[in-house]
């Protein structure tokens, strides 16, 4: 599982963010900003197995982790959405599926306050029971992600009569 942590708040920049891999393999976590929000300086890297990468996230930052070098990732992709210092003050994230699915993930506030300042997981592995047609098979023959259902539904392509 990645696990992505923040927190730590300080005066030459709103937070950390930290990404561990918890995956037995390498993974290439990324980072998009949202289009209005400036890109992080590192907007993609390699992270070995049980692998640490911290980055400085700027006041006011939202975006979403992605596949590849802050290009439109390819899909499917599990995302984390991360927005710091929201027009209200506060911070929010969630975890999305929208874009398929490759890893499981989990997010994880550190020293917030607040009912709904929890961990969010999605520890599943989706790729075991995906449906046939919705696979991603890699080189090796397995499963390496699950594409979005409705990014392949035929029913949306037609015409409406």
């Amino acid at each position: 599982m990645c696990e992505i942590m923040f927190g730590n708040y300080s005066r030459a920049h709103l937070a950390t963010v930290s990404i561990k891999n918890n995956c037995p393999d390498t993974i290439w976590p990324a980072t998009l900003a949202n289009s209005d929000r400036p890109q992080l300086t590192e907007t993609g890297f390699e992270l070995a197995s049980g692998g640490t990468k911290t980055l400085d996230i700027p006041a006011r930052w939202a975006g979403r982790q992605v596949q590849c070098n802050g290009k439109s990732g390819a899909t499917p992709a599990s995302l984390v959405e991360i927005t710091f210092q929201a027009d209200d003050g506060q911070d929010y994230y969630n975890l999305s599926l929208v874009d398929g699915f490759n890893l499981p993930v989990s997010v994880a506030p550190q020293g917030g306050s607040g009912t709904r300042c929890t961990q969010a997981t999605c520890s599943n592995n989706v790729n075991a029971t995906c449906p046939e047609n919705l696979r991603l098979i890699g080189s090796d023959g397995n499963v390496i992600g699950c594409k979005n259902a409705l990014e392949y539904a035929t029913f949306f392509q037609e015409p409406v009569p």
